[in-house]
């Protein structure tokens, strides 16, 4: 991926690394193959990304919305971190992302899924709509979306995920 769009660093300790500081980074990027997408990183190493394989609103508002959940994971687990350290009594807590949106990583190039991106990317979405209490593309939403950024009217590809309005 190239553009960045948005980041944020959390600085935690790894119990598994003994007690050393690590920093993650959550990146939300534009790449000219791979579309919108998150990156997932530490100090030493690519964790997990998803890219959406497009520049649609569609891939851009996935990308926006996955980038918004995996920052309040992290943020919300960096806080209880910072809070077990205060407090000898209560558990370790460890700051990851969780196991199945890790799972759930693909990096879709020249807008060609599999089919194992698109079960994917329906695992993600659906981790979304649990996390936000909504479908992630809800058709008012992407059309608000839309004309903000006076995106064109385009088909792209997730376009056919869009929930239509009652």
């Amino acid at each position: 991926m190239s553009k960045a769009k948005n980041s944020e660093n959390f600085d935690v300790i790894e119990k598994n690394k003994d007690g050393r500081k690590n920093t993650l980074n959550v990146l939300f990027d534009c790449g000219d193959k791979e579309g919108y997408g998150v990156e997932y990183s530490d100090n030493e190493t690519g964790i997990a990304s998803w890219s959406f394989g497009d520049n649609s609103i569609e891939s851009y508002i996935l990308a926006e919305k996955l980038f918004k959940y995996t920052v309040d994971i992290l943020t919300e687990l960096e806080s209880k971190q910072q809070e077990c350290l205060q407090d000898p009594k209560l558990p370790f807590v460890e700051v990851s992302l969780p196991s199945d949106l890790i799972s759930a990583m693909f990096s879709i190039k020249n807008g060609m899924p599999t089919e194992r991106d698109k079960d994917d990317v329906l695992d993600v979405m659906k981790i979304l709509e649990e996390h936000f209490d909504e479908h992630p593309l809800k058709e008012d939403y992407v059309e608000k979306v839309r004309l903000n950024f006076r995106w064109p009217k385009e088909t792209g590809l997730w376009t056919s995920l869009i929930q239509q309005s009652a």
